[in-house]
Parts: C-alpha cells; sequence; structure tokens
C-alpha cells in the first residue's frame, strides 16, 4: 500500500512539480481526471480561468481537441490580458507552491 500511495504521488510531482514551483499557469496532457486528484491532494487548479472540461474527457481525441482550445485560447492572451490574469491566478500559485513544500 505505501509504495502503490509513494507511486501515485511520485506521478503527480513530476507532472506538476516545475509549473507549481515556478508559480505558472498548467495545462496537463494526462490521464483523465488527473486535476481532480490534484483537487483531492489540497492544489487548486485554473478552472476559474480556463475550460478544465478536458480533464473528464475519457475520449482521447476529444480530450486533445479540447486541450488545443484550452491552448489556442491561452496564446491568443495580449500582454494586458496576461498580467490581469497572473493577478487574478496569484492566489492559487502562491497555494499550490506552500502546498508543495508542506
Amino acid at each position: 500500500m505505501a509504495l502503490s500511495l509513494y507511486s501515485y504521488w511520485v506521478k503527480i510531482c513530476i507532472s506538476c512539480f516545475k509549473p507549481i514551483f515556478a508559480k505558472r499557469l498548467f495545462v496537463l496532457f494526462a490521464e483523465p481526471f488527473y486535476l481532480k486528484k490534484l483537487k483531492a491532494l489540497g492544489y487548486k487548479t485554473f478552472d476559474s480561468i480556463i475550460d478544465e472540461s478536458y480533464d473528464e474527457e475519457t475520449d482521447l481525441e476529444k480530450r486533445m481537441n479540447k486541450i488545443v482550445k484550452v491552448l489556442e485560447e491561452i496564446a491568443s492572451w495580449d500582454l494586458e490580458k496576461c498580467k490581469d490574469i497572473r493577478n487574478e491566478m496569484r492566489e492559487i500559485f502562491i497555494h499550490n507552491y506552500n502546498q508543495m513544500l508542506d
């Protein structure tokens, strides 16, 4: 049981460590319900900023299409919008960073 939990945690850490440590927005191409698992571990995601419905999509092609749409949306933001959204996400960045260190 301990090894299983450890393996699960390592998988979470490796996938999210860099953006959480760098206090950045992340869009994860991972197994379905991955963001849900992160939330269960106490992390916050960016569902108030971006469409995270891709996390619940089990069909791989549809999932990829949803992720691409999210990335295209982010890529369309101008510098001013990026600054505004970064300010909105600041609390999430700090929370996740502190959660990772605990």
